[in-house]
């Protein structure tokens, strides 16, 4: 693995779990510029995350990139949004939409982040695109016992994949903690497509944390496109090889730059579904 996948790993690590990074001793790197953007209507998870990479033997968080102009596009169209600083914190800063921002299915946008330059380096514009996918509607919620744990439950999304149309889904979930949702951290990125199931109802479950009976819970599921399901793969299979000899390819960015430094990250559109909020006893199987 070269020392750009260690510093996307780092990242990907830092943001997905909580766990300790080891130590190795690598090379030092020019820092580039970290997109993650998971962008959609949603007003709980949509957000721009944009940090410069570090070493992998930096100790500290990722600089945050707060002076950035974000906006996203309409293809074809006047309508424009620009997204906001909303807080810094380890992970970078965070960027959020404006709340009256809807996007459509079918539709194509334009997403651009500007860095002003300053005296040893040039303004620069990344620029990527994509299209909103289908729109998949939660059916249902329930939770059924967990065999490994007692007392507790797993949680499972009922849904009907849309037929004819190749399908692919990831998904997250908030647990109300002191007042707040707080999104859940996952070691992997929860990934699901509809090979072998096309046009039929189905669940999926999620195993990650398993939940009390008292839990308030808001779950978000994500139609994604196909471009950002293979990205998250690579990821996985990144997380899957860390410690090993083995070799994965760094995700490709699918930003281009107008000064031709290819960034890490990548721009996602989606459509979300966010669920009712519910409390984990009354929707046991």
């Amino acid at each position: 693995m070269n020392k750009y996948s260690i510093f996307f790993l780092l990242f990907l690590i830092s943001f997905y779990s909580c766990e300790e990074p080891i130590v190795l001793d690598l090379p030092e790197g020019h820092p580039r510029t970290t997109i993650d953007a998971n962008v959609s209507s949603s007003q709980f998870i949509s957000r721009v995350i944009l940090s410069k990479s570090l070493s992998f033997n930096t100790v500290g968080g990722f600089p945050a990139i707060e002076n950035a102009t974000v906006v996203l596009d309409k293809k074809n169209s006047s309508e424009s949004f620009n997204f906001s600083l909303q807080v810094s914190n380890p992970t970078g800063a965070v960027y959020i939409a404006p709340t009256d921002m809807k996007l459509i299915n079918g539709d194509s946008y334009d997403f651009f982040v500007y860095l002003p330059g300053n005296l040893a380096e040039e303004d620069t514009i990344y620029q990527a695109e994509m299209t909103v996918p289908s729109k998949v509607l939660i059916d249902s919620i329930r939770f059924v016992e967990d065999d490994n744990s007692f007392n507790s439950y797993l949680l499972r999304i009922y849904f009907t994949d849309i037929k004819n149309i190749r399908n692919f889904y990831s998904w997250r979930v908030s647990r109300k903690r002191n007042g707040n949702f707080e999104e859940l951290n996952t070691s992997k990125v929860p990934l699901f497509s509809d090979v072998g199931v096309d046009g039929k109802s189905v669940h999926i479950e999620y195993t990650q944390t398993s939940f009390l009976p008292t839990d308030t819970l808001q779950v978000h599921f994500k139609s994604i496109q196909n471009e950002t399901y293979e990205y998250y793969v690579t990821l996985n299979n990144i997380i899957d090889v860390s410690g090993t000899n083995n070799t994965v390819e760094n995700p490709p960015s699918n930003f281009i730059s107008s000064a031709g430094d290819l960034s890490y990250g990548f721009f996602s559109l989606e459509s979300v579904e966010d669920s009712d909020i519910l409390v984990v006893k009354d929707s046991l199987l």
